[in-house]
């Protein structure tokens, strides 16, 4: 640790004068154990991460060819659940307000209120939904 610094002054600049593949090589031929850190790109595309299912498939309509991240955990008692894409905004609303206790005509005004809530806000804008039940929406923008 004392000398650190003047290693890393010394090995930048000799790593820097030859291309990855160059020291790739000489450190394989070396039988020296080493790792590269890759940027984003490079990651998505090592293969190695493919084949060891890091990253998996999430086709859907509006994403064809997408990419996830697969879940590192494993449960010897449980299979993989394979991933899913987020819902669509709104896409489970009426189905959560209605557990929540919600009548269909309040679930209605639900989704005419979330579409209000998504479209571009204006400045100090503020919109409620008031009944008997609890508010359901309210939103303040500045």
């Amino acid at each position: 640790m004392h000398n650190a610094e003047s290693l890393v002054e010394i090995l930048d600049p000799m790593f820097a004068s030859q291309p990855l593949a160059y020291w790739k090589k000489v450190l394989d031929e070396g039988r020296v154990i080493f790792g590269v850190v890759q940027i984003a790109e490079e990651i998505i595309n090592d293969p190695q991460m493919h084949q060891n299912g890091i990253f998996l498939d999430l086709d859907h309509a509006g994403m064809p060819g997408g990419l996830t991240v697969g879940s590192p955990i494993q449960i010897a008692t449980h299979e993989k659940v394979a991933p899913s894409r987020a819902p669509a905004l709104g896409e489970h609303s009426a189905e959560v307000l209605s557990e929540l206790g919600f009548r269909p005509p309040k679930c209605r005004a639900c989704s005419r209120a979330a579409r209000f809530l998504n479209r571009q806000p204006r400045p100090l804008e503020i919109f409620a939904v008031t009944s008997t039940e609890p508010a359901v929406a309210l939103a303040l923008h500045d």
